[in-house]
């Protein structure tokens, strides 16, 4: 890819991040993880924009922690070298990081003893029990008919009694 190709490519998915289009993160982590952005010739501030709009692109699902991790450390080591250089800022991208490390490990921990606690599968077999109100239903509509139908068919039944029938005209 060339310089000018990855300018495009880094043009296209910032606007797709403005955008707020679902695809960005996917496509933007890929771009990532391919390439080497300072042989394409992309200025630091850029590769910190791009590490960083990728980074809160990601879910707020356990599974993307430590995607979400790998993005901010390399936008956090990119930071010097840039103009947004500041101990602010390199404060608050430290804490982020802290906190996305300690909900992964808190996850993984948690996945860990579930499995741990979890009962072994038994083959046994079990019993599931479905509560119904249908036989109120035809305690109470099966008196009001002779044959015990459904308040659809009921319906349907006392027209043909009647004699009277309804003709829908096609559409």
């Amino acid at each position: 890819m060339t310089p000018q190709d990855a300018r495009a490519h880094y043009n296209f998915l910032l606007t797709l991040c403005l955008r707020k289009e679902e695809s960005f993160g996917p496509l933007a982590f890929a771009f990532l993880k391919e390439h080497d952005l300072d042989q394409l010739q992309l200025t630091p501030e850029e590769q910190f924009n791009l590490y960083m709009a990728t980074s809160e692109a990601f879910a707020a699902e356990p599974k993307r922690y430590n995607h979400k991790m790998e993005c901010l450390q390399k936008a956090h080591q990119i930071l010097r070298r840039t103009q947004y250089a500041n101990p602010e800022l390199a404060r608050q991208l430290t804490q982020e990081i802290q906190k996305t490390s300690v909900e992964w490990d808190l996850y993984n921990e948690a996945m860990r003893a579930a499995r741990s606690a979890a009962p072994p599968p038994s083959v046994d077999k079990q019993r599931l029990i479905v509560e119904t109100d249908l036989p109120r239903l035809l305690s109470y509509h099966g008196p009001k008919t002779r044959l015990g139908l459904l308040p659809a068919e009921v319906q349907a039944h006392k027209r043909r009694e009647n004699g009277t029938t309804f003709h829908r005209p096609f559409a």
